[in-house]
């Protein structure tokens, strides 16, 4: 199997269950995986999933969403990719660096992980 990486996509959004995150928003990270069949596919781009419209996705998913829960934009973005034609599973994790805890981490996250 043959996947496409999408790593570290930085993304901005509204996405917590804390008033100020709801209003002022804070950045988050993407990283995907989308295992692809590849034996399916001849050099055609319609016969994959194109990383570039995949990051335009997850970029305006981010945007206009206002979720409590970072599961739940996770979520949405993995059964989104597997609309996608040959996509056979994918693998989404979102990190959230500055998440309101007064704690010294690098960032907090959830791996959603979905097979077609």
């Amino acid at each position: 199997m043959t996947s496409i990486i999408i790593n570290n996509l930085e993304l901005f959004s509204f996405i917590g269950v804390h008033k100020e995150e709801k209003i002022l928003g804070q950045k988050f990270v993407c990283c995907a995986e989308i295992f692809v069949d590849f034996s399916k596919i001849n050099d055609n781009i319609e016969e994959t999933i194109s990383y570039s419209n995949a990051m335009k996705m997850i970029n305006k998913k981010a945007e206009n969403c206002k979720y409590n829960l970072i599961e739940t934009f996770a979520n949405e973005i993995v059964n989104e990719i597997l609309k996608y034609k040959n996509v056979t599973r994918v693998i989404v994790e979102i990190k959230k660096p500055n998440a309101p805890m007064k704690l010294n981490f690098n960032y907090v996250s959830v791996k959603v992980d979905k097979k077609n």
